[in-house]
C-alpha cells in the first residue's frame, strides 16, 4: 500500500499524465490496491486529455462522471451547513453507485487542506474558512473518518454509510446526530 502512490504515479507518466499529489492520493484510494482498477482508470484518464498537472477535484469528477452530483458538491453543502442538501446529494451519490471511499477520501483532502486553503478558488477558499471556524479543529473529525474507513473494510463493526452520513449531517450543523466514535465507545464499555 505504501508504494501504491509511486506505482500509480510512475503509470500516469507513462501515460503522458500528471496528477496533483492529492489526486495521486485520492486515486490510490479509490482503486483500494486493486493494480487493473487502477490501470483502467489511468487509461480512462488517459482519453480525456485533461489539462496538466490533473487536480483532485477534476479527477473526482472523471472517475464520478456517471453522477449528477460529484463528492465536492457534497463537501460543498456539508461546509455551507445546508444539511438537507447534503442528505439529498449524499442519498443519490450512494445508489448511483459511488463508492464510499471516493466521499470519503475527498471529505479527508479538504480537511487536511483547512489550514492552507491557497491555490483553491476564491469561493471554495470562503467556504472552506467557514467550515473551519464551525469545526475548530479538523483532528477529531478525522479521527471519525478513520473509525468509518475501518466500518468500510469490515475491521470495525458498524454500517460505513450510516456512519458517514451522520458524520456528515452532524458536520452540516444537525447537532442531535451521534457521531461513529461514539458509537463505538458505547459498544466497548
Amino acid at each position: 500500500p505504501a508504494q501504491l502512490p509511486r506505482w500509480l504515479s510512475a503509470r500516469l507518466r507513462s501515460r503522458g499524465l500528471e496528477l496533483e499529489k492529492e489526486a495521486v492520493a485520492y486515486l490510490a484510494e479509490r482503486v483500494e490496491g486493486n493494480l487493473l482498477a487502477a490501470a483502467q482508470e489511468i487509461d480512462k484518464l488517459a482519453l480525456l486529455s485533461l489539462p496538466q498537472p490533473v487536480t483532485l477535484e477534476a479527477l473526482a469528477r472523471c472517475l464520478e462522471d456517471t453522477s449528477r452530483y460529484n463528492s465536492f458538491d457534497l463537501l460543498d453543502a456539508v461546509m455551507a451547513a445546508d444539511a438537507a442538501r447534503t442528505a439529498k446529494i449524499l442519498n443519490v451519490l450512494r445508489q448511483e453507485g459511488v463508492a464510499l471511499f471516493a466521499v470519503l477520501g475527498a471529505l479527508t483532502s479538504q480537511l487536511r487542506r483547512i489550514d492552507n486553503p491557497r491555490g483553491l478558488p476564491p469561493a471554495r477558499q470562503k467556504l472552506l474558512a467557514q467550515f473551519a471556524r464551525r469545526i475548530r479543529q479538523p483532528g477529531p473529525v478525522l479521527a471519525e473518518c478513520a473509525i468509518i474507513d475501518q466500518q468500510g473494510k469490515g475491521q470495525r463493526p458498524g454500517d460505513a454509510w450510516l456512519s458517514l452520513e451522520r458524520l456528515l449531517l452532524r458536520l452540516a450543523g444537525v447537532k442531535s446526530m451521534s457521531l461513529p466514535g461514539r458509537d463505538q465507545a458505547l459498544l466497548t464499555h
